[in-house]
């Protein structure tokens, strides 16, 4: 078509379709931005939506108000029985500590006192006359005549009472107490007064015979069991 035959109606229809692929193409923007998240028709559906969702999470934190034990201890007697519990189970826990230390500190003064192979292991005589390693294995007795033996020199037998004493602490450590201060510190599923009750009785008879002597006096109680004279099965909730 020359330019001298575009007339006025063929110039309209141009121009119609020209705006028409002009809104299409905006349509089409609109369209794809809001799939993505970007905008919703007040192209602003981004900020939108955050402004909902923290909105709605402030509503759910009203809702729910504290938590269970935060709840639980809003009860006097039960806020009593938690707190003994947390003061004996600290109290085991650094008796623990310092009974570890001196049991780490016993069985490296022993293994000094050993006699040693070349390659540094240390040896011992058992109740048989052999010649045992640290980790167990018998020496040869070829090998056995060359080893030089102190006169102090720790039996097979007293080495095994040191290593025995340091892994039962370890045990007690992680077992009793590193699961006991897991569920005094659980805030969505407290400890019901009896299950504290008898965490405290098993705190103090599992506990082995070297921390008695780092406890301090008021740390213990007897029988294991707390001065409150009832249990609480389950505190009353307060309302909020």
């Amino acid at each position: 078509m020359a330019f001298d035959d575009f007339s006025e109606d063929t110039e309209f229809k141009f121009i119609t379709r020209l705006q028409q692929a002009k809104g299409h193409a905006e349509d089409m923007h609109r369209f794809n931005r809001a799939m993505s998240g970007l905008e919703t028709g007040d192209g602003n559906a981004h900020n939108s939506k955050s402004k909902d969702k923290a909105a709605d999470a402030q509503r759910k934190g009203k809702s729910s108000g504290l938590r269970k034990l935060d709840e639980w201890l809003l009860n006097p007697e039960y806020e009593a029985l938690y707190n003994r519990f947390g003061d004996l189970l600290s109290g085991y826990e650094t008796a623990t500590e310092t009974a570890l230390g001196r049991a780490e500190n016993a069985l490296a003064e022993l293994l000094d006192r050993a006699a040693h192979l070349p390659d540094a292991r240390a040896v011992f005589r058992d109740e048989n006359g052999n010649v045992v390693t640290e980790d167990g294995s018998i020496i040869d007795p070829e090998t056995a005549v060359a080893i030089q033996w102190p006169d102090d020199a720790p039996t097979y037998k007293d080495y095994l009472k040191r290593k025995q004493d340091l892994d039962e602490l370890r045990r007690y450590q992680i077992d009793v107490l590193g699961e006991a201060r897991e569920r005094y510190e659980n805030p969505d599923d407290p400890m019901t007064a009896e299950e504290i009750e008898q965490r405290m009785k098993e705190i103090q008879e599992q506990a082995p015979q070297q921390i008695e002597a780092e406890l301090k006096p008021d740390e213990v109680v007897n029988d294991g069991q707390s001065k409150i004279a009832f249990s609480i099965q389950q505190p009353p909730l307060s309302e909020l």
